[in-house]
Formats: C-alpha cells, sequence, structure tokens
C-alpha cells in the first residue's frame, strides 16, 4: 500500500473537514471488507475478520438426520485369511479342551493392506527357426516397452494420480514410493509419466470442449497462476458434468478466441459479469452470489435500505427455486414471472432515489468517466442487467449462482499454494488438461485412479465415463 506523504496529507487538510470525513470513511469501509461483502477470497482474511454464511440456521440437529440409511462395514463371506482361536484349557476347571468339537463360531473382521511390493514381470522376445527358409524369426516386445527396464502403467498412473489430484510435488511423491515399496520412480521419470498422460488426454479434450460447446447452461470463470514467475490465466469452462481448463498468457478476449469454446457456446452463459464475457452473443446470467455480497457490504457500510430489501427479495426468490427444483415443477408463468419483476423494479427505483450520479465541479477539469459510487454502480447494474440477474427465477436448469465454476477453480488456487509455480507452460497445459479430465470423471461419480490406469495406456473413450 502507497504510504501518504506530509505534502499530500497537507493538502488535504486544507480541503477542509468533509475531505477528512470522507478519508476517514473510505478507511474504515476499507477494514471491513471481508470475503462475506466483497469479492475478496476466504484466502486473503486476516485471521480477526468474522465469518458468516449465507446459509440460514437450521433446526436440524448435527449428524445424521432420520431417515439417512447410513453406511458401515459387513462381515465378508469370503475373507482372504481365516485365523481361528481355539481355547486350550476349560476356564472352569483346567480341562484340556483342544480335541472337542466346536459348537459355536463367533466372527470379527479385520480390514488392512497385504504386504506392499512390487511385481516384477519379465518379458522375453522368443527366437525361432522357420521351417520353410531357415532363417530366424524373433518374437515383439509390446510397443509401450522400449527399455530393458521400466515401470508399469499402473505404478506411474498412481505417480500421476498424486501429483495431478492429490497435488504432491513430484519430489514428495518419489519419496513417498520408496517409502512404501522400497524403490519407486524418480521425479524425472513421474513427469515423463504426466506427459504422457496429458498426450493420450488430447483427443479427450477435443471431446470435453465439443460437447461443452453444445450445452444448454455452463459456467465460466478465470484465476490467475505464475508460470516460470510470470503471470499467466487458467480459463474454466464447465457443467456439472464436464469440466475443461485453458491455460493463456492473457485474461481477455486473445484468451477466450484461443480456448474457442464460448465463441461457439449458444446456451445460457452463467459468469460473474466480467467484461470479456459480454461480448459474446449466447444468454447470459449473472452470479448472484456476488451480487448478494454487494449487497451486504452497501447495507452494512452506508446502511441503505434498499440493499437489505433486495438482499432479502433475491434470499426469498433462491429458497423458492430450490423448492420448485425439488418438487419437480416446470417454469413459473408469466404472470407470476412479471410479478417478480414489478417487485425487483421497485426496490431498484428505491435505490436509484437515494444514489444520485456524481457530478462534475464546474472547477474540475479532469477528462473521463466520473468515478461513482459502489451503491451507484451496482443500481445500474441491477437495473441494466434484470433479465440476466432474474434469469434463474425463470429458467429450470438455470442456477442462482456461479458456484459450479467457482468450485472447479479452487484447486488451482490449492496447487499453487503447495507448488508455488509452473516451471513452464508445457506443464500448465499438462496439467490443465489432466485436471479437467480428472474432474470430469469426479463429477459422473467414477474411479479416479482406474480412469488415469486407463489414460496412461490408451487415450480413453469419453463416452464410457459419462454417466
Amino acid at each position: 500500500m502507497k504510504k501518504t506523504t506530509r505534502l499530500e496529507f497537507d493538502k488535504l487538510y486544507q480541503q477542509g473537514p468533509d475531505a477528512l470525513f470522507a478519508l476517514i470513511q473510505r478507511l474504515e469501509n476499507q477494514l471491513s471488507i471481508n470475503s462475506q461483502n466483497s469479492h475478496l477470497p476466504p484466502s486473503r482474511e486476516n485471521f480477526r475478520s468474522s465469518s458468516r454464511s449465507e446459509r440460514q440456521k437450521s433446526d436440524k440437529k448435527p449428524g445424521g438426520q432420520p431417515g439417512h440409511p447410513g453406511t458401515t462395514r459387513v462381515l465378508t463371506e469370503t475373507p482372504d485369511e481365516i485365523v481361528n482361536h481355539t481355547p486350550e484349557t476349560c476356564n472352569n476347571c483346567g480341562s484340556d479342551v483342544r480335541t472337542q468339537p466346536i459348537l459355536k463360531v463367533s466372527r470379527r473382521q479385520v480390514i488392512d493392506l497385504p504386504p506392499l511390493t512390487f511385481i516384477t514381470t519379465e518379458h522375453r522376445a522368443v527366437t525361432v527357426c522357420c521351417p520353410s527358409c531357415r532363417s530366424t524369426v524373433q518374437g515383439t516386445f509390446p510397443d509401450n516397452m522400449t527399455q530393458p527396464v521400466q515401470y508399469g502403467s499402473n505404478i506411474l498412473a498412481l505417480g500421476v494420480y498424486l501429483k495431478q489430484y492429490q497435488l504432491l510435488p513430484y519430489a514428495r511423491i518419489s519419496e513417498m514410493l520408496r517409502d512404501l515399496f522400497g524403490t519407486g520412480p524418480s521425479a524425472g521419470t513421474l513427469y515423463q509419466a504426466s506427459m504422457l498422460c496429458a498426450e493420450n488426454l488430447i483427443t479427450t479434450e477435443k471431446e470435453i470442449k465439443d460437447r461443452l460447446q453444445h450445452a444448454s447452461t455452463a459456467h465460466a470463470d478465470e484465476t490467475g497462476v505464475k508460470i516460470a514467475k510470470k503471470g499467466h490465466w487458467i480459463h474454466v469452462f464447465s457443467t456439472n458434468k464436464l469440466t475443461h481448463y485453458g491455460c493463456h498468457a492473457q485474461r481477455g478476449k486473445k484468451a477466450v478466441q484461443s480456448i474457442n469454446i464460448i465463441p461457439k457456446f449458444q446456451g445460457t452463459l452463467v459468469h460473474d459479469a466480467w467484461a470479456t464475457y459480454w461480448k459474446y452473443a449466447c444468454e447470459h446470467s449473472l452470479c448472484n452470489a456476488h451480487t448478494l455480497r454487494e449487497l451486504t457490504a452497501i447495507s452494512e457500510q452506508a446502511q441503505q435500505a434498499w440493499a437489505a430489501e433486495m438482499h432479502q427479495f433475491l434470499r426469498e426468490e433462491y429458497k423458492e427455486k430450490k423448492g420448485r427444483n425439488a418438487a419437480g415443477e416446470e417454469r413459473i408463468t408469466a404472470t407470476v414471472y412479471e410479478e417478480k419483476c414489478q417487485r425487483y423494479r421497485a426496490i431498484v427505483q428505491k435505490g436509484l432515489g437515494e444514489n444520485t450520479p456524481q457530478q462534475r465541479a464546474e472547477t474540475d477539469k479532469k477528462r473521463g468517466r466520473i468515478k461513482q459510487t459502489p451503491a451507484h454502480n451496482l443500481l445500474m447494474r441491477l437495473k441494466n442487467h434484470e433479465q440476466e440477474i432474474l434469469t434463474f427465477i425463470r429458467e429450470v436448469d438455470v442456477p442462482f449462482d456461479n458456484n459450479q465454476a467457482e468450485r472447479d477453480l479452487r484447486m488451482i488456487k490449492v496447487q499453487q499454494k503447495i507448488s508455488g509455480t509452473f516451471r513452464d507452460e508445457g506443464s500448465a497445459v499438462a496439467f490443465c488438461r489432466i485436471r479437467g479430465y480428472i474432474s470430469t470423471v469426479q463429477k459422473n461419480t467414477k474411479n479416479v485412479m482406474s480412469a488415469l490406469e486407463q489414460a496412461m495406456r490408451n487415450p480413453p473413450n469419453l463416452s464410457t465415463l459419462l454417466t
């Protein structure tokens, strides 16, 4: 933060009490900013920041609710090993009972790991003599066997799993495998395994992009990362079944055009009102979680009643929408929707009446747009983008917020906190491709480890992964 010089303070002081009071208000507002009333991520809050959730308090007790089936381990009828604990002497008289017939057996089972060890498979290319021409003929090794000794696809898939899914650094993965098995692939071998997995997923990534382009509703967001100590951006485009991550040196239209999903997308795009998204002709829906946070800030800091009213209105409509979806109801009628819009517009008009736009003073010679208050800026967005804000009320498959994209980006930030930076762009591209595949596998309730083992051997078929 830039420090105020004595000369700057003197100039401010000469402007009078109103200027000083405005400065104090701005500083107080900055101190009150947290993840609940702004776009500040929780990871950047200090420890003294209070955490307040938008969720309403429930009357339900903690833990499983009535009717929840629960899960527990059951005895298997086919144990791998049986250990009998037969008594040797009678507890009453001390007689030998080892040879007596069994009257009853009580069972308890322990689930554990077997001794961890690698299995070495030797492949032999056999040479034989042709009985007709007497020439020698040698068998061929599998295409993926290029070295005298190498690691198999399963152990390499485990390395990719630990790196790309559990986000461990290569060196720690190598150390972990040595501790478990006594030996294991080096960090360089694990890196090459990730590159091979990413190469096998090229066609799968293209199919994911193609399916996303034809989705009816999708989410978009972006976040900054470091690649070779330089700033880059990872863009996510996703649904509840598919995820694609795209890496680019820029954040704006060049990146979106290069990734080439949004330019071909014709459905409803849910986003956070970033200017670049508005340049495309698809339908738009704004994230109301962002809107709620801004309304909270205005209600708390500026003490404006309209903000609390709008906050309550959106929360009520969100709760009502969840109820309709749970009941399997279709979209509301045009008459009901118009009634809700009328209530929305009345609140916006009330807010505009309290927040007249700032005007340039006659003595002010500066050019350009006049800076407006956060309340006025939000009101203009509420007024100009009414349809995009209220789309979730009208359309059954359009959600209230953009949490899908934000959840999909969360692990990107975790990766940056653990590993810091990608060493080169190739590593970042490979991570995005593999991570998009893993996310898609997860969303379709498939086993991630099995899916990576398949990807290490051959390019996987996306159709077999989708539920």
